[in-house]
This record gives structure tokens, sequence and C-alpha cells, in this order.
């Protein structure tokens, strides 16, 4: 499945940005043991990595929107 195909790309340790999404979403099972250090701007990515032990999760600033789930900068700026 692409969820596991992307997060076998992901090294143990290194830091990686993970957009929302419903397909980076199926990522985050996958993560589990890999201690990364991860930036979204997905409170579901946030909500599913909360669950596990290892990883650092990291949002930018902004507005939430609701109806997606993310956060985007309030000034416009692309923070990811």
């Amino acid at each position: 499945d692409i969820g596991r195909a992307a997060a076998a790309l992901c090294e143990p340790g290194e830091g990686v940005m993970i957009d929302g999404g419903s397909t980076t979403l199926q990522m985050c099972p996958h993560l589990d043991g890999k201690n990364l250090q991860v930036l979204t701007n997905s409170l579901h990515i946030v909500r599913a990595l909360l669950a596990q032990p290892g990883p650092r999760v990291l949002v930018p600033g902004g507005a939430v929107f609701r109806e997606q789930n993310i956060i985007l900068s309030a000034s416009g700026d692309d923070l990811m």
C-alpha cells in the first residue's frame, strides 16, 4: 500500500515533513518505531503520531481550518 511504501522511505531518527491528506495519513501506522521528528500541518496526523511513543511532532503556527483539519499560516506564508 502507498502508506507503507512512503514510510519505508523514512530513515530512523530523521526529520520529515508530512503534509495533510488522506494518503499521507496512511503512513502513520508504519512510522512507529522510527523515532522521527515530524513537521505536519494536519491535525489528523498529529493525533495519529501522538498515539506512538517515539515521534517528536511539530506544527506550524497559523489558523486551524476545521473542514480540512489543517493549520495554515495566517499571513499566507507557507511555513512548511
